[in-house]
């Protein structure tokens, strides 16, 4: 009887044209020593077909075997078309050792540069080779009332947000 090995997640993409042709299946490279709990989170692709992604993993730390602790730790990742991964960075070279950060909104600029934020209000924008052009922070309090972000094709950045009941919407621009 052969034994299963679980060697982590296989991350693939799949595309098709709208109308239903030219159909395409991508196994994304995870690159040395994945995380065998992680998952893949905020993908979103470049202008030359590349991927981009938000890879989530939780680290144990059994430094003391009695007390594990759990980390969250996330890398930013980029790929090619062809699934070939270019570059895997921790996500706090660009947002700082935060005890716990779950990144969301994740879009090419217009430049293309690459926007993405967390919850908690910190982002960053990153060239395409995942170089640092600076850091984003908002105010906490209103990171927790944004709904999402998202940019249109004329390349303005709209985000939805609530009122303190979150009983009302609203859509904004972000300057």
């Amino acid at each position: 009887e052969e034994e299963y090995v679980y060697t982590g997640p296989v991350y693939v993409v799949a595309s098709v044209k709208l109308d239903g042709t030219d159909a395409k299946q991508v196994v994304l490279d995870k690159g040395e020593n994945p995380a065998l709990d992680s998952y893949m989170s905020r993908v979103t692709f470049a202008e030359d077909g590349g991927v981009i992604g938000v890879q989530e993993s939780y680290i144990e730390d059994n430094t003391d075997p009695m007390n594990p602790i759990w980390k969250s730790v996330n890398y930013l990742m980029r790929w090619d078309a062809e699934g070939n991964l270019l570059w895997k960075k921790d996500m706090t070279e660009y947002i700082g050792d935060v005890e716990y950060y779950y990144p969301r909104d994740m879009f090419v600029m217009e430049d293309g540069s690459l926007m993405f934020f967390s919850w908690e209000g910190l982002g960053a924008t990153v060239d395409m080779d995942g170089n640092l052009i600076a850091p984003i922070e908002m105010d906490p309090e209103k990171a927790q009332q944004m709904g999402s972000l998202f940019r249109s094709s004329d390349g303005t950045i709209y985000m939805t947000s609530y009122n303190d009941q979150y009983t009302k919407m609203y859509i904004s621009t972000l300057d």
